[in-house]
């Protein structure tokens, strides 16, 4: 994302890091989204890729990954990425915790005109 997310980040009084400051520039996006989800941090990403991930895990793997702490969808032009973050920050928030509450990954897609949230099946339910 634009280092223009990052200050908007910054502002609203949370650590962003670059993917390019831990990792090498190649990385592939398994490796990203694993050390995002070690770290329990949320990733925000303009790559649609990155809700696919998943699927490609299985068993406890699985589950670990998806009570992560979740992934931000920028579906939109980069330069429009903060505009849309602030207008809907309070609304990821409220929706974040709420996902964080109820066990669930959280999964917010962000759009020209919108936001909508995808989340697993509650953890605890999965048996």
């Amino acid at each position: 994302v634009q280092d223009a997310v990052l200050a908007f980040l910054d502002e609203q009084g949370y650590e962003a890091i670059r993917v390019r400051d831990v990792s090498a520039a190649d990385a592939p996006d398994n490796l990203i989204a694993f050390i995002a989800n070690a770290q329990g941090l949320v990733l925000i990403t303009h790559d649609r890729h990155f809700r696919r991930l998943s699927r490609l895990l299985v068993g406890e793997q699985r589950r670990a990954f998806e009570s992560g702490a979740g992934t931000i969808l920028l579906q939109l032009r980069e330069t429009r990425s903060v505009e849309r973050l602030r207008a809907e920050w309070r609304r990821i928030l409220f929706l974040h915790e709420d996902a964080q509450l109820s066990g669930v990954r959280f999964h917010c897609r962000i759009t020209e005109s919108g936001l909508s949230l995808t989340t697993n099946a509650r953890i605890d339910d999965e048996g």
